[in-house]
């Protein structure tokens, strides 16, 4: 027990401390820096406000400590240092000025150590937080989410390694930034990536004209296909070229390698010198300690169960694939199917089989009617208002700002930078630029970004979205609603700061939408005549959904058992142990190896060891939905319940408990077997 640990009586104003950092949106514009130098200046603007504010903490006397001035005034730094990092951090991800970028990721290196050194790994901060919750706080009534914010923090704290003794503490620090700048470089390396490949028309063949009509030209007057989602893809399932589908795949499976492996080696190392340091017995168990899993048995136990279930299935569907092969789809000797014909063999089944052309189902997804239709949908179920504007200011011309309402309360904005341009973010992600909070009863708006890589369109043809682009968009939707109702007192909990395998359960769940006839109706539209999917068309797109997911949930669990198990040595093979579980889970897909995914594999940077979350929640997700379903999908009622329960309490409860209060029991996997046809 430290001394002095009288606490004065505070009302709740005196503890209510943040100030709301977005009112309209001049204030969304001015979150992000203009030029290189501005971006400089605001960070060392932002380090003397940081090292002020821990200062100020500091110097509160033992006795006087309170949660306003230590515990509250900790939390209020997260949301000083977010509205200055969080905007530079995403103009190093889509700013089109390389001066811009340069400069942001100089500051994400430079502020890392930083904040490190001055508030995360400060032993004097370290003490005043310790002293304060080693007091009898319990006279201050402090509410349920302020004690477990404060209990969580203590957790943090001794899992961080701030009990350990100074020369330890020093060695976390430097393994720490080291970390950083390696998982910084992992991803510019991908995103600097901007090779192109030259294809005359007949080695092209077989790709919709939609496609072609937005490559560049070379001056021999090929075309130049580029590494980009919206030209990879459709590629690789309509090229009726074998070896043009070949050189596409390996050169996008090989983006940033070599020099990822050696990024990645550096980071394996320095991860499990780290677990080591904090008492852990290798880096999956510290990376899980503070997830819903706690450890790698139950995940490993889940993987266990539908692998076997979905090998069974996988089986069925390869022998459905490959029973009539077309004529540029061989099979090697052994009897699999080479990786980059996996796609095309689909396309093929999925049109003569099932009467399904993606090349016709992608005319009825214009992405200026799918972005509306989606809005729509979410409004209507969330019982929301969304307001689109002309806004200008940002840092790219075609990005669409929202603003988001609830009833007359401003909720936030949600910026949308939906298409593929040189040196962007190469994937789909949400961003949440600014978190929401609650302050003294009213609602501090947050700012949520959506980046995609849609195909933009051209003169002849407008953007086109294929089914699967749809779901994408659903998907990270699904997440800016957590992002923006999420609105919580403390920044630490607000929007999607939430156990990490907890946080694709409300996307997935959403993503279950495009399972209805009706939401598929209201979300088509072909380009030319304006009509909705045909009914049969629609009920193949639903079908078509389980079809292969054997093998799709085979793969994921390839990807999250090699994330779980390459950072449990630092001697593992980076490409040995990718092989190893990819020839695991795909028994019947050749392993080439002259590709290297791990080396763009992203999630092995920020999800580490904890891309099986896609999987753990999925299960939660279908859980949800399987009860929601039952009210109807646009049903206010049952949407103020999943906002209420799921949504708004952001990370300030724990995953299991909001889960049992929403379902009512505790959560199983049998809707999520069920629905992809894995039952015994």
């Amino acid at each position: 027990m430290l001394a002095g640990c009288s606490i004065p009586f505070l009302n709740k104003a005196e503890r209510t401390m943040s100030m709301c950092v977005i009112k309209n949106f001049d204030d969304v514009k001015n979150l992000f820096p203009k030029n290189a130098e501005e971006i400089q200046a605001r960070v060392q603007i932002l380090k003397k406000d940081v090292t002020s504010a821990v200062k100020k903490i500091i110097d509160v006397p033992a006795d006087k400590r309170t949660f306003a001035n230590t515990m509250q005034a900790v939390d209020s730094i997260g949301v000083l240092s977010s509205s200055t990092m969080s905007p530079i951090g995403l103009l190093r991800e889509v700013s089109t000025d390389e001066l811009v970028r340069n400069a942001a990721y100089a500051a994400l290196l430079e502020w890392q150590p930083f904040v490190q050194e001055e508030v995360s790994k400060n032993m004097k901060l370290f003490n005043a937080v310790r002293a304060y919750a080693e007091c009898d706080v319990k006279q201050e009534k402090l509410t349920d989410e302020e004690r477990y914010y404060l209990d969580e923090t203590m957790k943090g704290y001794r899992r961080e390694g701030m009990f350990l003794p100074s020369e330890e503490l020093e060695k976390v620090k430097k393994l720490n930034t080291g970390l950083m700048q390696l998982s910084l470089q992992f991803s510019k390396n991908i995103s600097d990536v901007d090779a192109k490949i030259s294809f005359t028309k007949d080695e092209l063949a077989g790709v919709p004209d939609r496609v072609l009509s937005s490559l560049k030209k070379d001056e021999k007057g090929n075309y130049l296909a580029g590494l980009d989602y919206p030209t990879v893809f459709p590629v690789l399932q309509f090229a009726t070229n074998s070896n043009t589908r070949k050189q596409v795949y390996r050169a996008f499976q090989n983006r940033a390698y070599p020099e990822n492996y050696s990024v990645l080696k550096k980071m394996m190392e320095l991860r499990e010198k780290l677990a080591h340091l904090l008492g852990f017995k290798d880096y999956v168990a510290y990376d899980l300690d503070d997830t819903m899993a706690k450890s790698a048995e139950p995940v490993e136990k889940l993987f266990d169960d539908v692998m076997q279930r979905a090998y069974k299935k996988e089986a069925k569907e390869f022998k459905v694939l490959t029973g009539d092969l077309p004529p540029s789809v061989e099979l090697t000797n052994d009897g699999k199917v080479y990786p980059w014909d996996m796609a095309f063999l689909k396309e093929i089944y999925k049109k003569k089989y099932l009467d399904i052309d993606n090349k016709e189902v992608t005319k009825y997804f214009p992405v200026e009617h799918v972005v509306p239709a989606v809005l729509s949908i979410y409004e209507k179920f969330l019982g929301l208002r969304f307001e689109e504007f002309d806004c200008k200011g940002l840092w790219y011309s075609k990005v669409k700002c929202i603003q988001i309402y609830d009833n007359v309360t401003l909720r936030g904005f949600l910026l949308l930078d939906l298409y593929p341009r040189p040196h962007k973010f190469s994937h789909a992600c949400m961003v949440d630029v600014i978190a929401p909070q609650t302050n003294n009863g009213a609602i501090c708006p947050g700012v949520i970004a959506i980046l995609a890589n849609f195909p933009e369109g051209s003169k002849e043809f407008p953007g086109l979205l294929q089914f699967g682009d749809v779901r994408t968009f659903f998907h990270e939707f699904g997440h800016a609603m957590h992002g923006l109702l999420g609105a919580t007192k403390m920044h630490g909990f607000a929007g999607v700061n939430v156990k990490f395998d907890f946080v694709e359960t409300p996307s997935q769940m959403f993503e279950e939408w495009l399972n209805d006839k009706e939401m598929l109706k209201q979300l088509s539209h072909h380009y030319q005549t304006g009509e909705s999917l045909p009914v049969d068309t629609i009920e193949k797109l639903i079908k078509l959904q389980k079809f292969d997911s054997g093998s799709l949930y085979l793969r994921q669990i390839g990807m999250g058992l090699y994330s779980l198990n390459l950072f449990k040595k630092a001697t593992n093979d980076i490409q040995d142990l990718f092989k190893e579980f990819m020839e695991k889970t795909q028994p019947h897909v050749y392993f080439d190896d002259e590709v290297h995914t791990p080396a763009n594999f992203g999630h092995l940077t920020g999800y580490a060891c904890k891309y099986y979350g896609y999987l753990w929640s999925k299960v939660f997700s279908l859980d949800l939905f399987d009860q929601i379903k039952q009210y109807g999908l646009l049903n206010p009622k049952i949407g103020k319940k999943v906002r209420d329960i799921i949504l708004s309490k952001g990370g300030s409860v724990e995953p299991d408990v909001l889960l049992k209060e929403f379902l009512g029991r505790e959560p199983s996997k049998e809707a999520f077997l069920k629905h992809y046809g894995f039952e015994d």
